[in-house]
């Protein structure tokens, strides 16, 4: 009598999580993999991990919070791009499609503030009409662990809104979803001139919908060195491993002080350990700072996954503002 009153209680269990169970959310694999952000570390091939001194390390690095000594704001904004693809083919495999501004920074005393849009799709996927907006909000701090070593955690609200329209069965539906993100970052000075990075995101990272089912973030992790042999000349390499698309990234990039607070820099990302030029993309760009006011752009040139491989230029810049009762400069440009 126990065992079938015991089965019974079970089964009605099981079935009350199977009425209580939301419907999985399709979407792309590529569609949280947010774009890299500010011009200087574009420029530099995105091999960023290891130097992160501005408040972009909010993204490359949390660790490198602590190397802004005081406060200054941050924007970076997509300029435009230049290609003769045409805009679906162009926008295939990226999450912000034509959206300009990519962050908005706050770094002060060893903490940051940032915003920054992560996705904004419209596509078809597996017969429905997708209408997706996701943005992130992060406080990051960042504290000198040892003598040597950074340590940075960043705590990330994610909020997104949905819209689904099946196209086989006229129907609609818009749902709303919050989530939490978090992410760690290391920042070691191996010698008074190199540096050691690691940052990982989504540790763990997931939305929770309204109408759907519990979505989780792929890890997302970054690792790197620099090294400043000279006061003129910055060189930084980087590996990229993201989960969610399975792909692997090299990055290398530099630095040179062409002349007083003029900075010039170039860099290259390689899909495949730099053995195919289809899967290469080239940067470069300029950097100048005048009273602690700072204006980087960057240009990268890289060929899409079409039939045609057709080129985009992508064209980007980020202006730095210090605080006006805490202005100086960083550690380390």
């Amino acid at each position: 009598m126990r065992k079938r009153f015991f089965l019974i209680i079970l089964c009605f269990f099981y079935i009350n999580i199977a009425l209580e169970a939301k419907e999985k959310l399709e979407l792309p694999a590529y569609i949280y993999n947010s774009k890299a952000i500010d011009a200087k570390a574009i420029a530099m091939g995105e091999a960023f991990t290891a130097v992160s001194d501005n408040a972009s390390a909010v993204y490359w690095n949390p660790a490198g919070v602590r190397q802004v000594e005081v406060g200054n704001i941050t924007v970076c904004r997509k300029v435009s791009e230049e290609t003769d693809a045409d805009y679906d083919e162009l926008f295939a495999d990226n999450p912000l499609e034509a959206k300009k501004l990519r962050f908005v920074g706050l770094v002060s005393l060893g903490m940051a503030l940032s915003f920054k849009p992560i996705t904004r799709y419209s596509g078809i996927y597996q017969n429905k009409q997708i209408e997706l907006k996701v943005n992130q909000y992060s406080l990051v701090m960042s504290e000198q662990y040892t003598k040597r070593m950074a340590i940075g955690l960043s705590l990330g609200y994610i909020s997104s809104q949905v819209t689904m329209l099946d196209t086989t069965v006229p129907s609609a539906n818009v749902s709303r979803g919050n989530g939490l993100s978090i992410g760690v970052g290391l920042l070691y000075e191996a010698s008074d001139s190199s540096k050691i990075g690691f940052s990982i995101q989504n540790v763990p990272g997931y939305i929770w919908w309204d109408d759907y089912d519990r979505h989780q973030l792929k890890t997302h992790m970054r690792t790197g060195v620099s090294s400043k042999p000279a006061e003129w000349f910055l060189v930084s390499m980087d590996y990229e491993n993201i989960r969610s698309t399975k792909k692997e990234y090299y990055h290398a990039g530099i630095q040179q002080t062409v002349a007083e607070n003029l900075f010039f820099r170039e860099g290259i990302i390689s899909e495949d350990f730099f053995r195919s030029s289809d899967k290469r993309a080239y940067t470069c760009g300029i950097g100048y700072e005048i009273k602690n006011f700072v204006i980087d752009t960057a240009v990268k040139t890289y060929k899409l996954d079409n039939i045609d491989k057709d080129k985009v230029a992508e064209y980007t810049i980020s202006i730095i503002i210090p605080s006006h009762t805490l202005g100086s400069k960083v550690k380390q440009r």
